[in-house]
């Protein structure tokens, strides 16, 4: 949750996220996951799937989606699983949407103007956090 909010300020600022500090998050989610030996389970497979399914997406679409905001994803899935992944990206998605909704109508953007994604991802991961208290 911290490298979450850490990563939504950066994008925030500088559209852009440090790819140090997200690989050296993978790289200790896998040593946690390796340690606790749940790497191989469904859950943590599918949430490494989930997050290398966007990262295919984000090369395939021309980084319409950046690619730390996939490497987020990933790092996500890594850490939480597939289940969780899902419930905040459709929180995430729900919140950009309604973002965008505003951007278009109130501040007359255009469908062309980009969005930093990471903060939507931070909020969505402290409502579902939330949710499970």
């Amino acid at each position: 949750m911290t490298w979450m909010a850490v990563w939504a300020v950066m994008d925030l600022r500088k559209r852009e996220i440090s790819v140090l500090s997200l690989w050296l998050a993978l790289l200790g989610g896998a040593g946690w996951q390796l340690a606790a030996e749940t790497l191989f389970q469904w859950d943590t497979a599918g949430g490494i799937l989930l997050g290398g399914a966007f990262w295919i997406f984000c090369c395939l679409s021309g980084e319409q989606m950046g690619k730390g905001d996939a490497l987020v994803i990933l790092c996500m899935g890594l850490h939480m699983g597939v289940r969780a992944t899902l419930v905040i990206l459709f929180f995430s998605f729900l919140l950009s949407s309604i973002w965008a909704c505003y951007l278009l109508l109130i501040k007359r953007k255009t469908k062309r103007y980009a969005m930093p994604f990471v903060p939507f991802l931070a909020a969505a991961s402290w409502i579902a956090a939330l949710g499970t208290l």
